[in-house]
């Protein structure tokens, strides 16, 4: 199959409502994430520069 039929056949399928939605927001790291957000313990960052910091390290 090429890619493009399989985008093709993909599009037609969510078109017709044939494919399951996913709601990555309902998940459970998603909802503990909500959770520690809402309470405000979520880590904040001074400055972008913070956060590629964190993230890399």
């Amino acid at each position: 199959m090429t890619s493009e039929n399989y985008l093709r056949d993909s599009i037609e399928k969510a078109a017709n409502h044939e494919v399951a939605f996913i709601d990555f927001l309902d998940t459970p790291e998603a909802m503990a994430a909500k959770k520690e957000a809402k309470a405000g313990d979520g880590k904040t960052y001074d400055s972008l520069e913070d956060l590629w910091r964190d993230l890399n390290a």
